[in-house]
């Protein structure tokens, strides 16, 4: 069993996905067809590939949540991660979900919310990673970094352990909400 993730996200997981998946959202809208092969900072991955994780975490969280695959529309990343996000909004909302267990990243079995928190700043993480990689407002949901930064926090230990996280990068003692939050995803600004 992995150690469970503090409680400590004042807003309802369900509305943290929501406003985090819009922001995503918006940036995919900005991806112009030249952008797809563009790196990303995420240095084994290009847009495509990197739209191609996020979307594939979500169809995982989806088909855990609603006991069945996300059909996946071809040819349009877009629409697919817009399909696997929207399944995963409606799995995250069905009575007792968030109470159910489901394989976690790192290793045993994690609360549905947990492994949502974990799905959110995965998605928080990669929503910066292509703002970068196209050129557009890197700026995440004020809202969201507030509510991710003190997981994060607590939760880097494990993080780092698992190696799913590039490493934390220094930051001046100085450094906003959003650039600490980066910082420990391993994200320099």
């Amino acid at each position: 069993m992995t150690e469970r993730i503090p409680e400590t996200i004042r807003m309802d997981i369900v509305e943290l996905h929501r406003r985090t998946a819009d922001r995503f959202h918006t940036c995919l809208q900005q991806v112009a067809p030249d952008h797809w092969d563009l790196p990303t900072p995420c240095s084994e991955w290009d847009v495509r590939r990197l739209v191609h994780h996020v979307t594939a975490n979500h169809e995982r969280m989806a088909s855990r949540l609603l006991v069945r695959p996300v059909e996946r529309p071809d040819g349009d990343p877009a629409a697919a991660f817009t399909a696997a996000c929207t399944a995963v909004q409606t799995g995250l909302t069905l009575p007792g979900a968030l109470e159910q267990s489901a394989p976690s990243p790192f290793g045993g079995d994690a609360p549905i919310a947990d492994l949502a928190r974990i799905l959110t700043t995965d998605l928080a993480t990669h929503t910066w990673d292509l703002a970068r990689a196209i050129g557009a407002d890197e700026t995440l949901d004020p809202r969201v970094v507030a509510e991710l930064l003190p997981t994060v926090e607590r939760a880097h230990p494990i993080m780092a352990a698992s190696g799913l996280f590039a490493p934390a990068v220094q930051i001046q003692d100085s450094a906003g909400v959003q650039e600490r939050l980066l910082a420990f995803l391993g994200r320099p600004m």
